[in-house]
């Protein structure tokens, strides 16, 4: 179940089967909402090319109850995969959003590119760069400074969710970070040296960020490294790159807060009092004076409409009794007459009555 699943007894719930097993009481049914395999399913009922295989699902990610990444491809290429599981005004995808209670739903299309894939499973950011290295499944993404925390998203949402759909390992940068990193040297990495620093520029490791994405492995096959000094490096330039990151970030807060402090100054200015003109200070005693008198005015305005409606509420309890009076008059006036009118019609038919037998017995 969901976080904002809420169901009373007798609802009609869809969930998933995952597992029935055998019990002496009889066998029990194991359901479930989070897994992924069930908006593969809602999919596959509410989108008829999926279910006729037109439209093939690559890949689910998905966080129950918040956010979910779906990769859709077409082997027709005049059938667009993402439209069809949208929908006519995205009805398709509403009734599915519907189902999982608000659930977030992003559709992508599928590419055999990863670079391409990556990009697609990043949306809704805007991506400037992207590096891959194939054996590791490694991607370096960079991102404009505005577009980082789009990219990685809430609580690295997502970042999490496009790195689990497509398979590869995610790490976002933005271009202000990488000109940091940029402006720093290998030499100050723990453990580096002029010979050492030599040997890893030959080997592509000319960056703080590409030894600290190395593997142990990759930096003990150089010549003259060890696995404790290659463990050091790595450990040693990640260190770095949070104290870059932690440093451009103090910049940017205060820089925020400066901007703040120049805003509030004029507000300031405005609220110091000025001496005023002898002049002035008469003009603002007679508008003092001419709202005084028109809240006293309102006031008694008030006073005498609060008196009316008093009036008026008595006036009404008064009438009150009078009126039920008649009315209970009047109704014991009608009960009165409903009696009379049931009397006389039960005399007159026993009269009937009589006279027929009378006249049965004696033609």
């Amino acid at each position: 179940m969901c976080a904002k699943d809420n169901f009373r007894q007798g609802d009609r719930v869809r969930a998933l089967i995952l597992e029935v097993k055998k019990s002496t009481k009889g066998p029990q049914i194991i359901l479930s909402r989070t897994h992924p395999m069930f908006v593969r399913r809602l999919f596959e009922l509410e989108v008829p090319e999926i279910d006729e295989g037109i439209v093939e699902i690559k890949g689910i990610a998905r966080e129950a109850g918040d956010r979910t990444k779906l990769a859709v491809y077409s082997k027709e290429e005049k059938i667009d995969a993402v439209g069809a599981c949208v929908g006519m005004r995205g009805q398709r995808v509403k009734d599915i959003v519907r189902e999982l209670g608000g659930e977030r739903i992003d559709i992508i299309k599928w590419n055999d590119d990863a670079r391409e894939y990556i990009k697609a499973a990043l949306s809704p950011a805007e991506i400037a760069h992207i590096d891959t290295n194939r054996q590791r499944l490694q991607a370096s993404v960079v991102v404009e400074d505005d577009q980082l925390s789009l990219a990685i998203g809430k609580h690295g949402q997502n970042v999490r969710l496009a790195s689990k759909l497509t398979g590869w390992n995610i790490d976002i940068r933005s271009k202000k970070d990488l000109k940091a990193l940029e402006e720093v040297s290998i030499l100050s990495i723990e453990g580096i040296g002029k010979k050492a620093k030599s040997i890893l520029e030959e080997a592509g490791f000319d960056a703080i960020d590409k030894i600290a994405a190395a593997n142990p492995e990759q930096l003990t096959k150089l010549p003259g490294i060890g696995e404790k000094t290659a463990k050091k490096m790595i450990e040693s330039a990640k260190d770095v790159i949070k104290r870059i990151q932690e440093d451009i970030k103090g910049k940017e807060r205060r820089s925020r807060e400066e901007a703040g402090k120049v805003e509030a100054k004029p507000d300031s200015v405005e609220a110091v009092e000025t001496p005023k003109a002898p002049e002035a200070a008469s003009e603002a005693g007679e508008k003092e004076s001419g709202e005084n008198e028109r809240k006293e005015e309102e006031e008694k305005k008030e006073k005498v409409m609060a008196k009316k409606a008093a009036e008026d509420k008595d006036k009404k309890e008064k009438k009150r009794p009078l009126m039920t009076e008649k009315k209970e008059a009047e109704e014991d006036n009608i009960k009165k007459g409903r009696q009379r009118r049931k009397e006389n019609t039960r005399f007159r038919s026993k009269a009937f009555n009589k006279t027929t037998f009378e006249a049965r017995l004696y033609p």
